[in-house]
């Protein structure tokens, strides 16, 4: 599943704010946003940290 979809589904089913996901996975708000959008590239280094952290609860 991409990684947009497990942000997306994790933030929907565990009811946490935008930006108190944000802050946990260290990216700004307006970033995971503009991320989101496709108006943003982040780097290969913070997206294996998301994905990481989205491991640890089985997204």
């Amino acid at each position: 599943m991409p990684i947009k979809t497990r942000c997306e589904n994790f933030i929907k089913d565990t009811g946490v704010s935008t930006t108190q996901f944000c802050k946990r996975i260290g990216l700004s708000v307006s970033g995971f946003n503009r991320w989101k959008h496709n108006d943003l590239k982040i780097a290969d280094s913070t997206e294996k940290r998301i994905s990481d952290y989205l491991k640890k609860f089985n997204y």
